[in-house]
């Protein structure tokens, strides 16, 4: 049988993609190893990787999702997600450089979509600043 089409859910009969994000553990303070957007090393405590929970709100697939990260000493990384059904989410993590720490901390930038290649009905939804912190 033939696929059956998407269900229109924007009120104008379309299909649409709304990429946003989400983090981790909001119940433990920003920053902290765990948190957030920062997943700890398991052993020490320390914040080794940022992730972020990229969710398609929207009611078609998105294929490819990329995710930069950027960290406020320079260093850009990114990953793509291959594929997000509508509805779904999935991880996209990074390792934080050893040169991205200064004083105890990494800042970083996180960007889904910074190309703009995928259209979507919300573009004001990707864009989030953070940082991890190491423990004492």
């Amino acid at each position: 049988p033939a696929p059956r089409p998407v269900t229109p859910m924007d009120g104008l009969g379309s299909n649409f993609i709304d990429l946003t994000g989400e983090y981790m553990n909001p119940q433990i303070q920003e920053g902290e190893p765990g948190s957030h957007y920062c997943s700890s090393e398991p052993g020490n405590g320390r914040s080794r990787y940022v992730q972020i929970v990229v969710r398609n709100e929207g009611n078609t697939f998105a294929t490819p999702v990329q995710v930069s990260f950027t960290f406020a000493t320079g260093q850009f990384l990114t990953h793509t997600i291959p594929m997000i059904q509508a509805g779904a989410a999935k991880g996209s993590a990074v390792a934080i450089p050893d040169g991205a720490w200064k004083n105890g901390k990494a800042h970083f930038h996180i960007s889904i979509d910074p190309t703009d290649n995928i259209g979507e009905t919300n573009e004001g939804n990707n864009s989030f600043h953070s940082f991890c912190t190491a423990p004492n």
